[in-house]
């Protein structure tokens, strides 16, 4: 994550940055954080916690060795009725 990301995220928490300095290994961060978002909510978002709510197309452009990678730095969450679409294996079995 670049700066850039760390403060776009801040601002969609609606969550102030007073200082950030990125450094290769780690990120120093002072925020004012609103009452109403957890520091754990905040922290969740910034060290890559990710969810799934709606669909979401994977497209093999037709290889059956077609792989994907889903990851995450921290938890990740699926949403009910949330749904994840193989174009590839879609088109075969119809």
């Amino acid at each position: 994550m670049v700066d850039s990301d760390i403060r776009m995220l801040c601002d969609w928490k609606k969550c102030e940055v007073g200082e950030l300095n990125v450094l290769e290994d780690h990120v120093h961060l002072v925020v004012s954080v609103p009452p109403k978002v957890s520091i754990s909510n905040l922290m969740g978002v910034l060290n890559g916690a990710g969810s799934l709510g709606g669909t979401i197309t994977l497209d093999g452009q037709n290889n059956p060795d077609a792989i994907f990678v889903f990851k995450s730095a921290g938890a990740f969450n699926i949403a009910a009725l949330s749904k994840i679409i193989c174009n590839y294996l879609a088109a075969q079995y119809p």
